[in-house]
């Protein structure tokens, strides 16, 4: 099997806490590390370095726009932890939003659309 279906598949497969453990391990006393060094020095696809940091509760941060992952510790200043959660709030907001602008367009679209005859239509 060729390396990177191996890979792909094991970036879907569930994590476990000995993976978290290790990238856990792996980043103490490093601070902010990238992605990139992570998985090469753990032999990861950086989609499985993801899982494993989602799977995390919070130990590990990231987050968009962030420069990479750190362990979350008690060495890590409160404002550093607070600007991480609140650019995960804000994404999340984000794709919210896209969702319902979806979901309003194509119901917009199912209202304008001629209906067929044979389906019973409602009235309202």
């Amino acid at each position: 099997m060729n390396e990177q279906v191996e890979f792909l598949e094991m970036a879907g497969a569930p994590v476990t806490e000995e993976e978290i453990d290790k990238i856990c391990r792996f980043l103490v006393g490093r601070g902010w590390v990238k992605r990139e060094f992570i998985a090469q020095e753990n032999r990861l696809h950086i989609r499985r370095l993801a899982a494993i940091a989602e799977a995390s509760d919070g130990r590990i941060m990231r987050s968009p726009g962030s420069p990479g992952y750190k362990l979350l510790s008690s060495s890590c200043e409160i404002a550093e932890v607070d600007a991480c959660a609140s650019r995960w709030e804000s994404a999340g907001k984000k794709y919210l939003q896209q969702g319902l602008a979806l979901r309003r367009r194509y119901h917009r679209y199912t209202r304008l659309a001629p209906q067929p005859t044979d389906q019973p239509t409602l009235s309202l």
